[in-house]
């Protein structure tokens, strides 16, 4: 079993040959706004999606953390976490999926994430389009 990222403040565990794919970093800068929020990513390969992992800043509250499916925005709920109490200490925080989901390679898939309390998800400015 392989750890895989799969964006700049989450990963995923997966059962796959690549270990790490995205950005593992804890960036500089913090946003409190958003409770709700997706990002896309391309399976680089056939694998069964265990947990996710998501870097805060600690709080309260409880979190979702689900895969979805979708063309141009996450439409087709495959698995969630069950409701997780936030740690109330920065760092990665890992929740189980309630069902693993097997994924195959080139599948384009969303993971998301919902806050009750947004405890300061890290990210990183880009310029350009």
């Amino acid at each position: 079993m392989n750890r895989i990222g799969l964006i700049l403040i989450i990963n995923a565990t997966c059962q796959a040959m690549l270990p790490v794919i995205g950005n593992l970093d804890a960036y500089s800068e913090i946003t409190l706004h958003d409770k709700l929020c997706a990002e896309s990513f391309i399976m680089p390969e056939d694998g069964t999606i265990q947990t996710i992992s998501i870097y805060h800043e600690g709080g309260r509250g409880e979190m979702l953390l689900g895969v979805y499916l979708g063309d141009g925005a996450p439409d087709l709920l495959l698995s969630m976490t069950s409701p997780t109490q936030v740690s109330a200490y920065a760092g990665w925080q890992t929740a189980a999926l309630t069902k693993p989901m097997w994924i195959p390679g080139g599948t384009l898939i969303w993971l998301a994430w919902i806050f009750e309390d947004n405890p300061g998800i890290r990210y990183q400015s880009l310029s350009g389009g």
